[in-house]
This record gives structure tokens, sequence and C-alpha cells, in this order.
């Protein structure tokens, strides 16, 4: 929860068991000390069918003056209504009496959710509204942000992410970007917190761009093989022989020895010869190396 000011001098307290990781994520962020002044942090989040809970609260807000209610995670706050959770109308119940309590306390909810399992699977796709897990989560939203990955998380590189951000409202606006956010790890010289943010539209281009890139190279190094494989064949062959025995010693597939045998003929790596042998009564065409790329 976010606090208005208090009239009085003086920072408000915050919990002292959340006192350094807010320092060291303030730290990160770059946010000077005083930034974290004004918090109120609750270990719990409320139970939305607990009239108990739900007066407390409120009551929390109004004392601070929350300016923010900050609720995460939501799948904690159904309690016993969890079980109605594709339901639209016991959830927008539920969820209605969080609005109501912030609405009487002066404060704006904002609430942490998450992204159903069907979303969860999707890489490289700009999350939206209807990807959101849980009925009544997407219609209460006047306003959002929602964060997905665009590349699956790698543990080999734990402080690096490639997230898509969408963003919308209401009124309107929307917009979607690529995010990507490098926070280090305690291995490579400590934390911090480096993002990098750019049109999604820009990402996606460069990014298909590096994928043809890599498709590219892919098929050279598989082209580069199969010629050195042609090659070594060809080299046991110094008075040369035909390009189906050849072929049949590689054992390439057609689609891999065509164009590697036809790029060997076009650099003249392979040159044509005339065979003559002796179970053969005219003379026949074969391929041997050309002299300075023979062994």
């Amino acid at each position: 929860m976010r606090s208005r000011p208090d009239p009085a001098p003086g920072p408000r307290s915050i919990l002292p068991g959340e006192v350094m990781p807010l320092r060291e994520a303030g730290r990160r962020l770059g946010l000077a000390k005083q930034a974290l002044d004004g918090f109120f942090l609750c270990d719990e989040v409320p139970r939305l069918d607990s009239d108990v809970d739900m007066q407390a609260a409120t009551a929390i807000l109004r004392e601070r003056k929350a300016e923010f209610a900050y609720f995460d995670p939501c799948y904690l706050m159904m309690g016993a209504q969890a079980a109605n959770a594709s339901n639209v109308y016991a959830m927008g119940t539920m969820l209605g009496r969080m609005l109501r309590a912030c609405r009487e306390a002066g404060a704006t909810p904002i609430v942490l959710h998450h992204f159903n399992r069907a979303k969860g699977t999707a890489q490289n796709d700009a999350p939206d509204l209807a990807d959101l897990s849980q009925a009544g989560c997407a219609e209460i939203a006047g306003q959002w942000g929602l964060l997905g990955r665009a590349k699956p998380f790698d543990p080999e590189r734990p402080g690096e992410h490639d997230l898509i951000l969408s963003i919308g409202s209401r009124m309107g606006y929307c917009s979607k970007w690529a995010l990507h956010v490098s926070e280090g790890t305690p291995d490579d010289g400590g934390r911090y917190w480096q993002p990098t943010i750019t049109p999604f539209s820009e990402a996606r281009k460069e990014q298909q761009g590096q994928r043809e890139q890599e498709r590219e190279a892919k098929q050279q190094a598989k082209l580069e093989a199969s010629r050195k494989r042609i090659c070594d064949v060809a080299a046991k062959f110094p008075g040369g022989e035909s390009m189906s025995i050849i072929k049949v010693r590689t054992g390439l597939r057609p689609e891999a020895f065509s164009p590697a045998w036809a790029s060997l003929l076009d650099d003249g790596i392979l040159v044509p010869v005339e065979l003559k042998k002796s179970n053969h009564k005219t003379p026949y065409e074969g391929f041997r190396l050309r002299d300075s790329d023979a062994p």
C-alpha cells in the first residue's frame, strides 16, 4: 500500500522484515532511500469472502491515507470462492468488494495477476486481457500492463529476460513494447537493473532478421559439411569416378547432395574427366578433384 505524505513530519514505518529487500530493490532500481518512505506492507492479502478481512483492509487503507493499494497475488484473495473462478458472476461479486473498499478509502487498486496455462506455453506472442486467468479479471481492468515472455527463461542466463509488454486502457490508449531486462547475478559482480525498451514492431523486425541470419548460417554450415563429404569421397578416386558412384559413397540424401555437388562444379573444385574402363566399350563422364584440391 502506498500512502499519501503524512501531514506530520517524518517517514512512515515499514515492516522490519521487509526493510532489506526493499532497500536492495531500491538500490538496483536507482531509487533514493526516501522513495521507500510512505510504504506499508502486509504479508497477507485479504480474503474477499471474509467480512473481517475486508473491514480490516478498508480500515488500514483509510488510516494510512493510501493513494494506491497493491494486491498480490490475486488468486490468494478468492478464499472459498476459488472453486468458482470460472464463474464471471461469482468473481464479479468478489472483485467488486475489493473495488468498493478501495473507493471508500480513496485508494486506486492495483491487482497483480497471472496468465492462464495456455498463455504460459506461448512464447513471442504479445499478451492481452483474454490471456488472464480466472473470470472477471479482464472485465474489471480499467487500465493494464501485461508482461509476457518473448523467450523461455534460460537457467544458463538467469539475469537476462526478454519480455513483451502490452499497455492499454478503457480510454482507448494501447501500445506494445519489447522489454529486455539485465539484472545480473551474484556471481558476475552483483545485482543491478538495466532495462531496454523498444517498440514491438521494430523488435519483431530485428528478431526476424536475426532468425533469417541464423537460418542462412545453418544452411551454409550444412552445405559446407556436404561439400566436404563429397570431396573426401572424390579424393579416393584420383583418376575420377562417375557422379552416381560418388553419390552412393557419400551416403547423402538428394536434397543435400545436389546443391553441394552443383556448388563444387561451379567453383571448379570438381572437374569433369573422360573415364575408360575395360568393362565399358565407350568412354563415359566422370569427375575428380582439381589438382590444387587433390591430396
